[in-house]
């Protein structure tokens, strides 16, 4: 399975919390000012994608570049998220959604969904945060002590089944809105989240 990596414009952590990522050779895609943080790094992107009105670097004539209108109806981050899913990506990484304006962070979760329903997993991940949707049946690894938190979306998430976990579930239904997801606990090095019906944002927190 082909993998891409995404560099967002928001906060970066240091590059070895991403290394297992890099070593997997994975086709790497700049949402616009995202190219700074990895060019900070030392890091060449395969495409740079963006209306460039907030790279601040001088973009390198090598390296492919896909210029965007700055009046759009999609952000730089999801145009990058089509490209890596039209090059067949199954599994996606994308680095620096969160840390900056709080209407793209929102946006940028929300992608992991859009994402799920083009068939690719959207793995939004921080130095100590993984943040991905979950509709049908996923394994999650973790240290034990971690904390995972399961967040309905759209609807209630009905028939969810939590294993490897400190607060198990079996065939519950957890409402839109209720926080009763929160902050469960690791007590293996594997959890499983199965969902029946609708889907969730799962987020694991590194303790």
């Amino acid at each position: 399975m082909k993998k891409g990596l995404i560099f967002a414009g928001g906060e970066f952590s240091e590059p070895q919390d991403f290394a297992d990522i890099l070593a997997e050779k994975p086709i790497i895609v700049c949402a616009d000012s995202g190219y700074d943080s990895a060019a900070a790094l030392g890091i060449a992107p395969d495409v740079i994608i963006g209306d460039m009105d907030s790279v601040s670097r001088k973009l390198p004539a090598g390296i492919k570049q896909i210029k965007l209108n700055r009046e759009k109806d999609d952000t730089d981050t999801q145009s990058c998220i089509d490209y890596l899913i039209e090059e067949c990506c199954g599994e996606i990484t994308l680095l620096g959604a969160l840390g900056g304006r709080t209407d793209h962070e929102l946006a940028n979760i929300m992608l992991t969904v859009y994402a799920a329903k083009k068939g690719a997993k959207l793995i939004i991940k921080t130095k100590d945060t993984e943040v991905f949707a979950v509709s049908g049946i996923a394994e999650i690894s973790g240290n034990i002590g971690d904390l995972l938190s399961i967040i309905p979306i759209f609807s209630d998430a009905e028939g969810i089944y939590l294993s490897g976990l400190k607060y198990p579930l079996n065939n519950a239904t957890v409402e839109i809105g209720k926080t009763v997801g929160i902050s469960n606990e690791f007590i293996s090095e594997k959890a499983t989240v199965k969902v029946k019906k609708g889907m969730v944002i799962a987020v694991r927190t590194k303790r």
